[in-house]
């Protein structure tokens, strides 16, 4: 019998462990505190619905000679800690904030009272859900230096391991999956919202855990893509712009797809054939030791200006990473100096936005020692329309 994906979870969480104690001694670091829902997670293995309150946190501990994290969460959780698949110690408070942090306080001080550096999950990409009152961390013994544990935290989370792309790879199909069954029932007068939620249906339906990113566009041109759907109605010669971030266990698919509300002419088939071919042929290009700006340097290359002017936004940022967050180092653009690992998942979304539509295929692929593999189907090689 195969392997539960709690069971496999359950393997994960001590080589993840193991390498960022690994991390911490070599950067001298004594004590990891996290207190963001993403790096929670990814560390421990331990899941709640209760992120959704700001009133009672959630705490992990991350010590080099600790065999175990330590988990602080509200007493509540008492019951929910059977279940945790990371093998943690668990310290409980009893009331709101304001105790969750004396008791962190506490713990930091019983496991490591010779701590001389302590780091937060702060920094580039990350949103740890922090408190000025974490500076009275200052206060113990050794009066330790507090650090931000951005790029501790990114050397272990941004390669992934072979559990973490089975992960994403179910997200990815479910997503573009799910776009294309709700496309064959769109009609002309329908909204937005309609639109979304014939698309989450689907989503659900083959699997999805959740749908927290879903903008959904009708437009012809001056697309406001990070809006919820609205009651905007489609009308014929839109375009259909979807960003699809489904969740399969923790982990998000964010994928681009498109569609014309008609008739598609040459101009925008030749233009979508354009984006869709660079897109693929840049992914492909794509290996490890290569630096950030070296990708924009070919996507350079192999953009035509002349026929299709200068890519929306610029090219400030033609892809990022992923995994468990919806969007995670590095970012594929000319001032990040990250270097691209094996093991890492890549996307890339460059975007034609004309007066009369948006073209835009994300791919999503994690990149191996000697090439890439598409996490997903790639975009249909021709304009999807309603009329074909």
């Amino acid at each position: 019998m195969s392997a539960t994906q709690d069971e496999r979870l359950r393997a994960e969480i001590p080589v993840r462990q193991r390498r960022v104690k690994e991390e911490m001694a070599r950067r001298g670091i004594d004590v990891l505190i996290l207190t963001g829902q993403a790096s929670f997670e990814y560390f421990t293995g331990y899941r709640s619905m209760f992120w959704a309150s700001t009133t009672r946190p959630f705490y992990a501990v991350i010590v080099p000679e600790q065999s175990r994290s330590t988990i602080i969460v509200h007493q509540s959780e008492q019951r929910s800690t059977e279940y945790d698949v990371g093998g943690s110690e668990f310290v409980f408070y009893q009331l709101f904030l304001e105790d969750g942090l004396r008791t962190l306080l506490a713990t930091v001080s019983r496991m490591a009272p010779a701590a001389r550096q302590i780091a937060l999950d702060y920094g580039d990409d990350l949103f740890g859900r922090g408190s000025l009152m974490l500076s009275d961390l200052r206060d113990l013994p050794r009066r330790p230096e507090l650090v931000e544990g951005d790029e501790l935290i990114w050397s272990v989370r941004a390669i992934k391991s072979d559990y973490e792309i089975e992960m994403k790879r179910r997200a990815c199909h479910i997503a573009p999956q799910s776009f294309f069954a709700a496309l064959k029932d769109l009609k002309l007068g329908q909204t937005e919202k309609e639109f979304a939620r014939a698309i989450m249906i689907n989503m659900l339906a083959r699997g999805a855990d959740s749908i927290d990113f879903l903008p959904t566009r009708f437009a012809k041109s001056k697309f406001a893509y990070l809006r919820p759907p609205s009651e905007k109605r489609l009308e014929s010669d839109d375009f259909i712009w979807v960003d699809m971030g489904c969740v399969f266990n923790g982990y998000h698919s964010d994928l681009n797809r498109i569609a014309k509300a008609g008739k598609t002419n040459e101009a925008e088939r030749s233009a979508y054939r354009f984006v869709r071919e660079l897109t693929i042929e840049l992914a492909r290009r794509v290996r490890p030791g290569m630096a950030c700006p070296d990708i924009v340097k070919e996507f350079e290359r192999l953009w035509t200006p002349g026929a299709f002017g200068q890519p929306f936004a610029g090219s400030a940022r033609i892809g990022h990473g992923s995994g468990i967050g919806l969007t995670e180092p590095p970012s594929i653009m000319q001032s990040s100096a990250e270097v691209i690992q094996a093991g890492m998942i890549l996307h890339l979304e460059p975007k034609i936005e004309t007066d009369t539509g948006v073209f835009q295929v994300e791919e999503v692929f994690v990149v191996r020692e000697n090439g890439v593999e598409f996490l997903s189907e790639l975009s249909p090689t021709e304009l999807p329309s309603l009329t074909s």
